[in-house]
């Protein structure tokens, strides 16, 4: 009987993860469609803003900047990772650490000099441990700056303070160009933020009239676009975490379902046997008193 009560305990701890891990399905596949309702919600007002660029870009021959053009032979790149805040989602983090190792490392063997900016709690906890390879020493892929708590009412002012940060090290000469490591659920991607790309315009020709002055319009439009692809592909990435935690959940609750069952069966065959035995022991005894 001591076997059997180890066992069901066995089984009621596992029946308690079950519930945990099919609440948090339903909790992360709520998140999943809030988050995707705010990718199609930033849409329109993203789509404004390039349509704006590759129009004014494409009517004024002098539309020239740094965030539009970048360096000849530059050679500093700053890495932004997006990673997650919270943990149980599944390979999220680990995947998107992963293109981020070999991202450095293709860029160190071009000669350029890679500086990371590491976004998410989980990923800035996990990414201290992370290494290059042998051919790089092994060193530590030791971020420069950290956000952790990248989320939450306030998530569009932090992406603009984000934003302006990069604008300020491309204008200073810090920057080069900015390279984006994201998840959007099917795996990590690259998306370069940094010089800027336009699109070419589509309909007939226009032409604008400048208030105060180009420079003044140039000014103010090209951190607004880089804003506003940041925050689209930040909630995209949000999007994906909530997306890989859902499967994770799902996997971790049919993973239990199947423990569960082989746990019952298990506490019936011992059931079983034990019946069986005391029968055995009852007709014995009867069979001995005749």
């Amino acid at each position: 009987m001591a076997n059997v009560r180890a066992v069901i305990k066995r089984r009621k701890a596992v029946q308690n993860i079950h519930t945990i891990t099919a609440a948090m399905e339903l909790i992360a596949a709520a998140r999943l469609r809030k988050a995707q309702n705010r990718v199609t919600a930033s849409q329109p007002a993203t789509d404004m803003a390039e349509s704006m660029l590759s129009w004014v870009k494409a009517a004024t021959p002098d539309f020239h900047d740094v965030l539009l053009d970048g360096r000849d032979g530059g050679k500093k790149t700053t890495l932004l990772v997006q990673t997650s805040d919270r943990g149980l989602c599944g390979g999220y983090n680990s995947r998107i650490l992963e293109q981020t190792r070999r991202v450095l490392q293709e860029l160190m063997d071009q000669g350029k000099t890679p500086r990371l900016i590491m976004i998410g709690r989980r990923g800035v906890q996990q990414g201290r441990h992370w290494r290059l390879d042998a051919a790089h020493g092994h060193e530590l892929m030791k971020a420069q700056e950290t956000i952790e708590q990248f989320e939450g009412p306030s998530l569009y002012e932090l992406v603009v303070d984000l934003a302006g940060s990069l604008v300020q090290d491309m204008r200073s000469g810090q920057a080069d160009e900015v390279v984006l490591v994201y998840n959007p659920g099917r795996g990590p991607e690259l998306i370069r933020l940094l010089p800027l790309e336009v699109a070419d315009p589509r309909g007939a020709a226009r032409e604008y009239d400048y208030l105060p002055d180009v420079a003044s319009v140039r000014e103010t439009l090209l951190p607004l676009v880089l804003r506003q692809r940041m925050y689209r592909y930040v909630l995209r990435g949000m999007a994906g975490e909530q997306q890989t935690r859902m499967s994770a959940m799902h996997a971790a609750t049919d993973a239990a379902n199947d423990i569960i069952a082989a746990l019952t069966q298990r506490i019936n065959r011992v059931r079983q046997s034990q019946i069986t035995k005391e029968l055995s022991e009852i007709i014995s005894g009867a069979e001995a008193q005749e």
